[in-house]
């Protein structure tokens, strides 16, 4: 069952696109951050607690978003099982200074390290001006797929065995946000047979902590507006974890899941491995070169766009590019006229 999930994150994680991206950055500090968190509950030393608040605030610093939801996760689910079970928990006053130090310590060195820099002030704008601004031109509904209102209409169009196949291989789009919802229902649950005593001290532990930072990450994707079926998938790590559960039965037990269960399993296969397929067709598949003064480039067509930027304008001028391809100043050295890299 945990194969299963790992070959999931495998096909759906990987880069299918060059773009500048900070999510697949700060989904690794936050499932390093989890990891953690659940080794302290199997083995609660100080070292296991300082590496967990190291790594969310490795993940805060990446992203402010998704480090506030990990630390509310991790925090929620913490609090959960000190109130069912103190002794369960782990917790010591060593184990929470060692926490506290781990949270602390990248801060202070990103600090001191802009402070000597004299880019202090720079550095905190840079921070706090998501919070304002983000949302404001940004705000999408759950699971929404960014795509034209005429690509969407194509997309099932044809006869019924076309809709058909389009349908196994846009599978994950339907199924990636409905994971979500299981990771949610299995919080309160396993929070309550935590109170009345009914669960194993490890395996108890564990789905309390996963399934309450999955709560914490969708509460900090909805509040920023972009829990978009993109931003969905950066947290796929998180939400694949809910597959070995469905299969293997342990986090809740569904009759009438049992006899479908091999058919299940054999679907989400076959959809995973179609929709993972298609994404990486097209890097893949590129066979067009773009030279460009970073290096050479890949791509399934050519760019008149790269190619007249460097025929005319020198490496080091300040060119404005509208709205937003901020990677075509990387690609042919040139930047800004203005504070910003794009515009919307």
């Amino acid at each position: 069952s945990a194969l299963l999930p790992a070959y999931f994150v495998t096909l759906t994680c990987l880069p299918h696109r060059f773009i500048v991206l900070h999510n697949w950055d700060s989904t690794l500090w936050a499932t390093l951050a989890l990891y953690c968190a659940v080794r302290f509950l199997e083995q609660p030393r100080p070292g296991w607690a300082m590496a967990t608040g190291s790594f969310a605030a490795w993940t805060c610093l990446f992203e402010q978003s998704k480090g506030a939801g990990v630390m509310l996760g991790l925090g929620i689910g913490f609090l959960i099982l000190i109130l069912s079970d103190r002794r369960r928990a782990g917790w010591t006053r060593r184990s929470f200074i060692a926490l506290l130090a781990g949270l602390a310590w990248p801060f202070l060195l990103t600090l001191v390290y802009f402070s000597i820099k004299h880019s202090l002030p720079q550095l905190l704008a840079d921070w706090f001006w998501p919070l304002l601004h983000y949302s404001g031109v940004n705000k999408s509904p759950f699971g929404f797929l960014v795509m034209s209102p005429a690509d969407r209409d194509n997309l099932f169009a044809g006869d019924w065995f076309w809709r058909l196949l389009t349908l196994l291989i846009t599978g994950p789009l339907f199924f990636i946000p409905f994971l979500s919802f299981i990771a949610v229902g299995v919080l309160p649950y396993w929070a309550a047979k935590g109170w009345r005593g009914n669960s194993s001290q490890s395996r108890g532990g564990y789905y309390v902590l996963t399934s309450a930072t999955v709560v914490g990450l969708l509460i900090a994707a909805l509040a920023t507006g972009r829990a978009d079926f993109t931003h969905l998938l950066y947290l796929g790590p998180f939400f694949f974890l809910t597959v070995a559960w469905i299969i293997d039965g342990q986090a809740f037990r569904w009759p009438v899941l049992r006899p479908v269960q091999p058919l299940l399993t054999f679907c989400l296969l076959l959809s995973f491995t179609m929709f993972g397929l298609a994404l990486l067709w097209q890097p893949l598949n590129a066979r067009y070169s773009l030279r460009t003064r970073r290096g050479t480039l890949r791509s399934l067509h050519s760019d008149e766009v790269l190619g007249y930027i460097q025929a005319h304008v020198p490496a080091g001028e300040r060119i404005l590019v509208y709205p937003y391809l901020p990677l075509y100043y990387y690609r042919t050295a040139t930047s800004s006229p203005g504070r910003y890299e794009y515009l919307m």
